[in-house]
């Protein structure tokens, strides 16, 4: 199965960098990394890539919504470009109302930046549901040989129990996407 293309498109060469490796890592995707989204509009050929990273707009202004072929936003079934993860300083209710209206879209806060959030979206978008569980099986897995004995544990934490079991416990927000999909 060839890996699916994702751009992230970040003007924080730091922040790009590290999104990049989350994609190429976590996701098993082909990365091509932009500073502007104009630099990513260009690169883009008829083989567009399944996903972009970028944020809502750029300093140019332009949006997020201009990697997408002009006229086919409307129309998912037509080809209309990347699904857009965009990230944003604060998910307000117009910004979410936005996001959902132009379908195929959906936004990642920024503050605080969450590496592993973005692997989970970046699994359950390009590889689905079983892989994301998977993932979360393995992850679980391998913190729980480190986790060191303490006092009862917050909400979601391994009991000793499923510790003895080899049974993964996920974290609380993971388990309900899980759970929803």
């Amino acid at each position: 199965m060839t890996a699916p293309v994702v751009y992230v498109v970040e003007p924080d060469s730091r922040l790009r960098a590290l999104a990049a490796r989350v994609a190429e890592r976590e996701a098993r995707a082909q990365v091509a990394a932009f500073e502007t989204l104009a630099e990513a509009r260009a690169a883009m050929s008829a083989d567009a890539p399944a996903l972009a990273i970028c944020r809502w707009s750029d300093e140019a202004g332009e949006s997020a919504f201009g990697l997408r072929p002009p006229g086919r936003a409307e129309s998912p079934e037509a080809g209309a470009g990347p699904y857009l993860l965009i990230l944003t300083e604060a998910a307000t209710p117009e910004r979410i109302a936005a996001a959902s209206a132009a379908g195929r879209a959906e936004l990642l806060t920024l503050r605080p930046f969450d590496p592993e959030a973005l692997a989970n979206r970046l699994v359950l978008l390009i590889w689905g549901v079983d892989a994301l569980r998977s993932r979360a099986r393995d992850r679980a897995r391998r913190s729980s040989g480190r986790a060191a004995p303490g006092p009862a544990a917050a909400e979601g934490a391994p009991s000793a129990e499923a510790a003895r079991d080899g049974a993964p416990v996920l974290p609380l927000a993971l388990r309900r996407r899980l759970d929803a999909a």
